[in-house]
């Protein structure tokens, strides 16, 4: 497959060496099913507040979920029901300890997304669950919290889990997507920098351009992912006589994730810790690029990625993989986001319904019996064999 690359203004066809680099990046990322389990801690630069999370993310094709655990929830957060004034008599029945787990999930399953916010309660098994579909699924506490297939390659609006569903694309999506290519040498590693159109209907525009620059170290490892903003149509020479800067340097980054301790997993390569960073630009950054949107003028835009105080660190999360399963099957019902006969389930701010029957497939429904009856079957066979050919008798 050949894929324009940009070599200042040329589209000239893929060479060799870039097509040899671009294949062995799909194949070290491409997999089928992967389940992980990892801790995430988070720090924000702008407001010094820190969380931790458990995370447990399964994948299957395009279908996602996502539990976001906080195992030492802000009590604060959940405040204890408040007795109204002449019902203390029946106080006891209000009751309830300190908060033990909060848990935010996230699934995407046949195209349909879903939310569920579960409470767990000391000193019970007690817990309170609420589902939320469509437009009841609204704002998602996590959602620039990062997904850990994104260190296989995710990239755009759905690496950050907007709301409106998966709307990025994959490694293997993003690069066999047309757009232009560029291969420099930084230092030690090889860069690979990749742009691409996607539909976009969480954003400002209804496309939005997609760059990533990926590092390969000496042992073909993709030890650094950023999404960034970058100026492909403008040539290099052009660029250092406005700012004096390689077109490399000249960008704003987005989102960088640092991988490292790499491990073979069933022939795919996976890091067990990352750190994943969010910039936002500066005041000063923002101001050029207003002046640039509004005059149009290329000057403008070139000056608004030049120099060294382009963007300013927003949050940085440090990935620590505990569990990972890749090309194995989920755990059972992994997937499933069927909930109870009788549970309601909110669809938007004020509405809810209510199911009035359980719609998971009938293996799933009745998979105790299918497994005893299963077991059955196969004792009887075992019996059944062991008089025909074996000889066995009672007595």
């Amino acid at each position: 497959m050949h894929v324009p690359i940009v070599i200042g203004l040329i589209m000239v066809g893929m060479d060799p060496d870039m097509e040899e680099m671009v294949s062995r990046i799909i194949r070290q990322c491409e997999y089928q099913t992967l389940y992980v389990e990892a801790d995430v801690f988070m720090v924000s630069e702008e407001d010094h507040n820190s969380a931790t999370r458990r995370v447990v993310f399964g994948r299957s094709g395009d279908d996602f979920r996502i539990d976001f655990i906080d195992n030492a929830p802000d009590q604060s957060r959940f405040p204890k029901p408040q007795m109204p004034p002449g019902l203390e008599s029946i106080a006891p029945k209000f009751e309830r300890g300190d908060v033990a787990r909060f848990t935010e999930t996230l699934y995407n399953v046949g195209g349909k997304l879903q939310k569920r916010l579960k409470i767990e309660y000391e000193g019970t098994t007690q817990t309170s669950e609420s589902p939320y579909e469509d437009a009841a699924v609204g704002f998602f506490g996590h959602q620039f919290w990062p997904m850990p297939d994104m260190l296989l390659g995710s990239f755009g609006p759905y690496a950050r889990i907007m709301n409106k569903g998966p709307q990025g694309l994959r490694m293997k999506k993003f690069l066999e997507t047309p757009g232009p290519f560029r291969l420099t040498k930084r230092g030690e590693y090889q860069v690979l920098s990749h742009a691409v159109k996607i539909a976009c209907d969480v954003c400002s525009k209804p496309e939005k351009e997609l760059s990533v620059d990926i590092y390969l170290d000496g042992h073909s490892n993709i030890v650094r992912m950023v999404e960034l903003v970058r100026l492909w149509d403008v040539g290099d020479e052009t660029i250092r006589t406005v700012c004096g800067n390689e077109w490399f340097d000249v960008c704003g980054r987005i989102v960088s994730l640092e991988c490292s301790d790499f491990k073979n997993i069933n022939g795919v390569v996976f890091p067990k810790k990352a750190t994943v960073t969010h910039f936002s630009i500066t005041d000063e950054t923002r101001k050029k690029l207003n002046r640039a949107d509004r005059t149009g003028d290329l000057i403008d835009r070139i000056n608004a990625f030049c120099g060294d105080a382009k963007e300013r660190i927003g949050a940085i999360y440090t990935i620590d993989v505990k569990v990972c399963r890749i090309n194995e099957p989920l755990p059972p019902g992994f997937l499933d986001m069927s909930v109870p006969v009788g549970t309601w389930v909110y669809t938007d701010g004020d509405t809810a319904r209510k199911v009035e029957k359980d719609i998971r497939p009938w293996y799933v429904r009745w998979r105790f019996a299918v497994l005893l009856a299963a077991c059955c079957v196969i004792t009887l066979a075992i019996g059944w064999a062991g008089v025909r050919w074996l000889g066995w008798r009672s007595g």
